[in-house]
């Protein structure tokens, strides 16, 4: 696990949330960056969570590490491309029950590896 500060700014900015921001990281990593405020805390369990679901088989993105930018706390993942799955439920919302139906699949595979 990576865990330093960066100097290095964050590339282009691909997301943004209620927590955090997400950025283009090289050509093969993404960058959650949380949004000023945000403790430390909140970026290492995010980081536990992630190599869990990874570990479990999930189709989920490799997790590298826990970083600093400028103050902010980040995670960096592998980076996928591609529409997630709530994404998916929202421009075709015909496909609720097979969204419904991965979901818990997806949500089975992580907990039999525990």
């Amino acid at each position: 696990m990576v865990n330093a500060h960066l100097t290095t700014k964050p590339d282009t900015r691909i997301g943004q949330g209620r927590t955090a921001e997400v950025f283009a990281w090289g050509e093969s990593r993404a960058l959650k960056l949380y949004h000023e405020g945000w403790p430390a805390a909140a970026a290492e369990a995010e980081y536990q969570k992630a190599e869990a679901v990874f570990k479990s088989g999930a189709p989920a993105p490799a997790v590298d590490g826990v970083v600093q930018v400028d103050g902010r706390h980040g995670v960096i993942f592998e980076r996928v491309d591609g529409s997630s799955l709530l994404g998916h439920t929202t421009s075709h919302p015909w496909a609720i029950l097979w969204s419904a139906h991965t979901m818990a699949e997806l949500h089975a595979r992580m907990n039999a590896s525990d």
